[in-house]
């Protein structure tokens, strides 16, 4: 009996595509507010940048000062 020779198949490698890298635009620059702001001020322009309720606003600062109370509590981690 002969034996046959089996040709290899060899899969061709899809080309690799080069991504140019996308350029990022440059952070405006931010004009330094000369005026003290209330607590109100404040709530009210970060409800107006993130498009968030003043009541969301008012709740995450909220939290956030509960939180920094507990860290810097007798036994709290004091950072």
């Amino acid at each position: 009996m002969a034996l046959r020779k089996t040709a290899k198949k060899t899969a061709k490698k899809a080309a690799k595509k080069k991504v140019a890298a996308k350029k990022v635009a440059a952070a405006p620059r931010l004009k330094a507010i000369a005026t003290k702001q209330t607590k109100t001020q404040i709530i009210s322009a970060i409800a107006e940048d993130t498009g968030l309720t003043k009541k969301e606003v008012s709740s995450v600062f909220g939290a956030l000062d509960s939180l920094s109370t507990r860290h810097m509590q007798r036994r709290g981690s004091g950072e």
